[in-house]
């Protein structure tokens, strides 16, 4: 077979039409790396090496456009690329990329967290267990985690508080600092730090509040029920926003 036209199409890729009518595309690099502007007589076996090169190229290109939208964990853009190449191709061309430092999991995790701390309310153990779920190093990790201390922590479990309080203010004491702690379990803060800024917090009078909320029921469910039934809602009502049952029988 022979080369008898490139045509050259964008990102930096020709389409060449050989003898036979048979079209296919290639990369500058290849062409060059390869002298086919010179050499243009192509063999088959030839011919099905310069389309699995070509391949590569694809994904090694796919990949540098996939990193430079955001940074990528090596496992992350095996996953994108599966659904364009086999395995193998996408390795060599990982390889590539890690020797070249496109591909470099310690600047992702000291990015990740930087961004994670600037952006988000999540604290280091929800952070650390969505780096781990991404196949990273633990003791890098943990050395770019270290970076915050626990009083920096401290300020932002009490910055959520104060926000958050201000939401549940109409729940009862109890049902505030429940709600108020699973929420920091649950975006990553350490438990001991939790109960430190809890124990901080100053919240109004529950039987004041207990008081307000019984009469608001009251009034409310009086218009369906009356003596005993009244009671038996009332409490219900009462017992769901958090307040104790002793507090309520005594206020009712």
């Amino acid at each position: 077979m022979k080369i008898i036209k490139y045509t050259k199409l964008k990102n930096n890729q020709y389409k060449i039409l050989l003898d036979n009518d048979l079209e296919i595309k290639l990369y500058d690099e290849i062409i060059l790396k390869e002298n086919l502007l010179i050499n243009k007589e192509i063999s088959t076996e030839k011919l099905n090496e310069l389309i699995s090169l070509n391949e590569y190229y694809l994904i090694y290109y796919k990949s540098l456009k996939l990193i430079n939208t955001k940074l990528r964990t090596e496992k992350e853009l095996f996953k994108i690329l599966s659904k364009y190449s086999d395995s193998d191709t996408i390795k060599k061309c990982l390889d590539k990329l890690k020797k070249e430092g496109y591909l470099n999991d310690e600047v992702y995790i000291n990015s990740y967290i930087h961004d994670q701390i600037l952006l988000s309310l999540k604290g280091p153990y929800k952070i650390k267990r969505e780096l781990l779920n991404l196949n990273l190093d633990e003791n890098i990790i943990d050395k770019y985690l270290s970076n915050y201390d626990n009083q920096f922590y401290l300020e932002r479990i009490d910055k959520y508080i104060n926000k958050r309080i201000k939401v549940l203010k109409n729940k009862s004491n109890q049902k505030i600092l429940t709600k108020l702690k699973e929420e920091l379990f649950n975006l990553g803060y350490q438990e001991e730090l939790i109960i430190k800024s809890l124990n901080n917090i100053n919240l109004p009078n529950d039987l004041d509040r207990l008081k307000k909320d019984c009469e608001i029921l009251k009034n409310k469910l009086a218009k369906k029920y009356s003596n005993d039934k009244l009671n038996y809602y009332l409490i219900n009502k009462l017992l769901q926003k958090g307040y104790s049952y002793d507090d309520i029988k005594n206020i009712i």
